[in-house]
């Protein structure tokens, strides 16, 4: 657990920013950070996103989003979920329960992810202020 500082490498030699841009929004499309921000904004239902329980039961923001009295944001939900994007899936299961998150897609471990989220790594990182074209 942690956090990462992001900074810009600004040698013309070394980047091409199209690209750049490009690699980012691939990496963001269907990722935790796209996942979180979506779940922020209550518009599960407008996204690509679909969550679903194992027995097939998709899910509503309202039955996995809890917000407290400071409006506060907590993903929860009691058992695992099915995180559809796109054509891939992924699994939740919730170690440390509710999970906080934020509007720039930052959250709180207590999640065990297996399936495409998984698979992110280091390389896949994006800062918290990255907003997609």
């Amino acid at each position: 657990a942690g956090n990462l500082k992001f900074e810009e490498d600004l040698s013309e030699e070394r980047i091409n920013t199209d690209t750049c841009h490009q690699r980012r929004e691939r990496v963001y499309n269907g990722s935790r950070m796209h996942f979180f921000r979506v779940l922020w904004t209550e518009e599960l239902d407008a996204s690509l996103f679909r969550i679903r329980t194992e027995n097939s039961i998709y899910l509503t923001n309202e039955e996995v989003l809890k917000i407290d009295k400071h409006h506060n944001k907590f993903f929860n939900y009691p058992g695992r979920l099915i995180v559809e994007y796109g054509g891939s899936r992924s699994l939740i299961e919730f170690v440390d329960a509710p999970v906080y998150f934020e509007e720039s897609g930052f959250f709180n471990p207590g999640i065990k992810w297996s399936g495409r989220m998984a698979l992110q790594r280091v390389a896949d990182w994006l800062p918290y202020e990255y907003q997609p074209n």
